[in-house]
């Protein structure tokens, strides 16, 4: 997966020292891209730190360094599909270069 866009932003503080917790969830699935909504907040408030969305693209890099976006193997979107512990993805003729 490469990035295809982040987008974040502040909506709190923290200081130094500060407990930040975080959370990311797979929001939406395309053909060939992740969409994480991503949260970040103080432990000890729960007031937001920062908050945004992040897409990844599921893509071959050519020789030239370009990029061709691919459809996301069956298997990745099984694993992803599922709520919980993401689990192990072996590693298949499907996923390989």
């Amino acid at each position: 997966f490469v990035m295809g866009d982040i987008r974040h932003r502040f909506v709190g503080t923290a200081g130094y020292g500060d407990v930040v917790q975080t959370s990311i969830e797979l929001v939406k699935m395309t053909n060939s891209t992740l969409h994480w909504e991503c949260k970040a907040w103080l432990q000890n408030t729960g007031k937001p730190v920062t908050e945004g969305l992040a897409i990844r693209v599921f893509a071959r890099i050519r020789d030239d360094g370009g990029i061709d976006a691919q459809s996301i193997p069956q298997e990745l979107r099984d694993a992803l599909s599922h709520p919980g512990p993401l689990r192990d993805v072996q590693q298949t003729s499907t996923l390989s270069r």
